[in-house]
């Protein structure tokens, strides 16, 4: 027993030392001081039971590689072949045999050492690594009839082609696969993303060991369509990276392809629902409806104080998650949603729904100091207002000391409809030239705030004093006009497309933000490319701030505006935005 307790005792003791010199001659390598870390690494090898031994090899090997001791370099890389065949650290052994073969100028063997570490490690960063110094050889240093050697002993399709292309004195080329409707519903919009996009990679200035391609399906608006374009792009084009769709449906379809390949997603424009649960490789440019009405409420809640608000809505998708969202985080915060009021998607008459929220006002407000028949009479003391009575009845206020309660409401709150403090209306579009001049009639003096969708609907100067004080979330900096002496501007101007509108933005910051992991050096591809996109923390785009979070890759950033006698002013920038909901 007592053996078997000392025996212990040494082998912890000695696996505490190991890791201890193991430590120490990671430091010594880091820091230039070669010489020293080798003879820590002999003493790990040494041990023989170290459990540091493979590691120890490879780190040897790479020391005398520094001190360009080249003999001492090979031995070490094939001893640690030898002793750990199959392994993780064959490959590696590989590589380091690669450089010194290359230092020695025996450029074929080389290529051979680099073509076998990139058929057999499962290193992501070795294999993209390995390829990018073959193609190097292929291109600068082996001759026709080397290079159709080795060619001979690839089995990897795509480093074929690769190889091949360097033979015929172009970049080996990353493809870049578009899923967009081009031809259904949301052709507009997605021949302006593809506009955009071919734009910014055209104007692209950004050094890379790999061309950039682009390869474009037309979904049709169909998720039939949809799938069978991403099957193709990923299975047979290879592509290494997807950006696509514009509609929930199709977008969810092509995610849930993506997300079982590891081919990483751009979704450059969506508004619904947030895709990046489908997938650790999707990558969502714009927030979905669900944040936008968040943001709203807390804005509400958090800047304004306010405590009731009522909700008018239109009865679709979008209008209920943009409503969940307001309701679920303002509830949270302490609000209250007294009334949640529907219509149908083109409607031009509101006074149903305004005249449900000035009855529950009028009610809430009166409760029971108020008679039926005064409560009535301040629900309906507006019904033919003009301002001749407007300005009657403020007098007769101003002119009673004693006033009734009923007097004493009408002149705090005007209107039943201001027992609310705000109104969310997440309106789609054009209805808002209908809406605002029926909330202004109905007295409402509180807070508006509308959706994101509304702004470009935002253009008659006759309507402009209904829009006063309202306030938008957005996605962009400057809606709804360009700026004309931005710089995408100026550079737009040259490509041979129509006058650029906001679809045209969108695709050149979504190509922009892809862009951003062409500029670290090396091959890529579609798991190296996930990994460099999802270390994007924000990205300030064109007119898209983005903005991410550390659980998910969903842009979180929107501006808000207001509105003010023609033009749009800022009350939130997009960071200040995401710090008020988190």
């Amino acid at each position: 027993m007592l053996a078997v307790l000392l025996l212990l005792t040494s082998l912890s003791s000695a696996g505490t030392g190991d890791e201890a010199l193991w430590l120490s001659a990671q430091d010594k390598y880091e820091k230039g001081r070669y010489k020293a870390a080798v003879v820590d690494l002999k003493g790990l090898i040494e041990a023989g039971i170290s459990g540091y031994e493979s590691s120890a090899r490879l780190l040897l090997a790479k020391c005398y590689l520094s001190l360009k001791k080249l003999e001492f370099a090979e031995i070490s890389a094939k001893e640690l072949i030898q002793k750990f065949p199959n392994s993780r650290y064959e490959a590696h052994g590989k590589y380091v045999l690669a450089q010194v073969e290359f230092r020695k100028k025996n450029y074929f063997d080389s290529a051979m050492y680099l073509l076998t570490c990139a058929q057999i490690t499962r290193d992501n960063e070795l294999e993209l690594l390995a390829r990018e110094k073959l193609a190097g050889l292929f291109e600068a240093h082996l001759g026709t009839r080397e290079c159709e050697e080795i060619l001979r002993w690839v089995k990897l399709p795509q480093i074929k082609r690769e190889l091949q292309a360097v033979m015929r004195g172009y970049k080996p080329s990353l493809k870049i696969g578009l899923i967009l409707d081009l031809s259904g519903r949301n052709a507009v919009a997605g021949q302006g993303v593809l506009d955009g996009l071919e734009a910014a990679h055209s104007h692209s200035n950004v050094s890379s060991s790999m061309g950039l391609e682009l390869i474009v399906r037309d979904s049709e608006g169909q998720v039939e369509e949809a799938v069978k374009a991403v099957r193709a792009l990923i299975h047979d084009e290879e592509v290494s990276v997807i950006i696509g769709d514009l509609s929930d449906e199709c977008t969810a379809a092509i995610a849930g392809v993506t997300s079982e390949t590891g081919v990483p997603q751009i979704v450059p424009y969506i508004q619904h629902a947030d895709f990046t649960d489908i997938g650790q490789n999707i990558f969502q440019l714009m927030p979905g409806a669900f944040r936008e009405g968040a943001v709203c409420a807390a804005l509400l809640c958090n800047e304004y104080d306010s405590e009731r608000a009522a909700i008018l809505a239109p009865a679709n998708e979008s209008g209920k998650t943009r409503s969940e969202g307001f309701e679920l985080l303002f509830s949270s915060l302490g609000g209250e949603i007294d009334s949640v009021q529907w219509y149908y998607r083109g409607a031009t008459n509101y006074k149903r729904q305004l005249d449900a929220l000035k009855e529950i006002g009028a009610y809430a407000l009166g409760d029971t100091l108020l008679t039926e028949e005064e409560i009535l009479e301040f629900i309906e003391w507006d019904a033919d207002k003009d301002e001749e009575v407007e300005e009657e009845l403020e007098a007769e206020i101003d002119s009673v000391l004693e006033v009734s309660f009923l007097d004493s409401l009408l002149e705090v709150y005007i209107s039943p409809i201001n027992y609310f403090d705000a109104l969310y209306v997440p309106i789609q579009g054009e209805e808002i030239s209908y809406l605002a001049p029926q909330i202004a009639a109905s007295g409402f003096h509180g807070y508006i705030v509308c959706s994101s969708n509304c702004l470009d609907q935002i253009s008659l100067e006759k309507d402009w004093r209904y829009y006063n004080g309202i306030i938008f979330p957005a996605h962009f900096k400057s809606p709804p006009e360009l700026q004309t002496g931005s710089g995408f501007m100026k550079e737009y101007s040259d490509y041979p497309a129509p006058v650029a509108n906001q679809w045209n933005i969108i695709g050149w910051d979504a190509f922009n933000y892809l862009a951003e992991v062409f500029r670290g050096a090396g091959y890529l591809n579609a798991m190296e490319i996930s990994k460099r996109l999802g270390a994007i923390s924000s990205f300030d785009g064109e007119r898209i701030s983005m903005h991410f979070s550390e659980e998910g890759h969903v842009n979180l950033s929107m501006y808000v505006l207001t509105f003010q006698d023609g033009e749009f002013h800022q009350l939130r920038s997009p960071e200040e935005t995401v710090s008020l909901y988190k």
